[in-house]
């Protein structure tokens, strides 16, 4: 064999061997990747079944302060309600869309006529480990809940209420005039979408809670019913 034979020979096996062990790196750098994805799989798993045991958890107690923590199936008919929800509302302007909104005090009952049945519960945003994915909402959430583990959780149905004297002064002071009407509008029944939002911190601790309720949908219904009523209670004249 020549020498140039032998030259060539030996370069092949050089490259076979380059070829080889590369073989083995890109193998082994596979494998390494492999088991990251697995890892990262692992992690987000376990991320979602905390939050889902989170979830659970904060649900529960939400079901314990709305509904008393009964196990039995509830009805449709039965619920919670805004304690002194309207009553509560301050000399603020009339919003624009209709849904008012009260801020209720932590150191009272609110829950303590069935007066709301709750359609659905769920928990609308989580407190996360890091900030930096937080937008807008979650940033806020962040600002009321604090430490991560904390939760809004939003539950939706239906509130009915009876007008008072104290409502017709502060929602409608335009009617006063005619106390016979005012006779007729107290006691009327109202019934209008209500939203509750508790705000819980990481040991599931409300610390704020906040009802919203849409009075313009309540006062179509009452326009349909109560005509010359709704009519005094918009300042228009009856039809």
């Amino acid at each position: 064999m020549s020498v140039t034979q032998k030259k060539c020979r030996q370069e092949f096996r050089d490259h076979e061997s380059k070829v080889f062990n590369l073989t083995l790196d890109i193998n082994d750098l596979k494998q390494q990747v492999q088991y990251l994805l697995e890892c990262r799989d692992l992690q987000v798993t376990c991320l979602l079944q905390t939050r889902q045991r989170l979830e659970a958890a904060v649900l529960g107690t939400v079901d314990r302060i709305l509904f008393g923590g009964s196990d039995r199936p509830r009805s449709g008919d039965e619920g919670c309600s805004f304690s002194r929800m309207f009553m509560d509302q301050s000399d603020g302007s009339t919003p624009p869309n209709g849904v008012y909104e009260f801020c209720l005090q932590l150191d009272k009952p609110n829950f303590n006529h069935r007066s709301c049945s709750i359609a659905t519960t769920q928990v609308l945003s989580v407190v996360e480990e890091d900030p930096e994915g937080d937008n807008e909402d979650a940033a806020e959430v962040r600002k009321i809940c604090g430490d991560p583990g904390g939760c809004l959780v939003e539950a939706v149905g239906e509130f009915t209420g009876r007008f008072t004297r104290q409502i017709i002064v502060s929602m409608f002071p335009h009617v006063l005039s005619d106390e016979m009407m005012v006779a007729q509008i107290i006691g009327l029944s109202i019934t209008c979408p209500a939203r509750l939002l508790l705000y819980f911190n990481a040991h599931k601790t409300i610390v704020r809670q906040v009802a919203q309720a849409d009075v313009f949908a309540a006062l179509a219904a009452l326009q349909q019913a109560k005509p010359q009523e709704f009519a005094a209670i918009m300042g228009t004249a009856a039809a």
